[in-house]
């Protein structure tokens, strides 16, 4: 398992803008050569925290609601991908 992995492919995820869809054609192109928990964490990366996305909060909100808000995505993504590298 490579712990390492999992923040790699959630920093790759960040800066792209794509919803559910378009990123399981994506995902099946690589399901059988990266861990599920990787796949995961970045699928989760590129959905919820998308820089476009960030842009819109920050104007909306404060910019301390939106770091809190960005400190929980990368703990949930990086739990639920560690959790599912665990599963066997």
């Amino acid at each position: 398992m490579n712990v390492f992995g999992i923040a790699v492919m959630a920093y790759l995820g960040v800066p792209l803008d794509i919803n559910a869809a378009s990123s399981f054609v994506l995902m099946a192109s690589v399901w059988g050569h990266v861990a599920h928990g990787t796949l995961i964490a970045w699928m989760l990366a590129a959905m919820l925290t998308s820089l476009p996305q960030m842009f819109v909060l920050a104007k909306l909100y404060n910019s301390k609601s939106v770091i809190r808000l960005l400190v929980f995505y990368t703990g949930f993504i990086g739990l639920s991908g560690f959790l599912m590298n665990c599963i066997p």
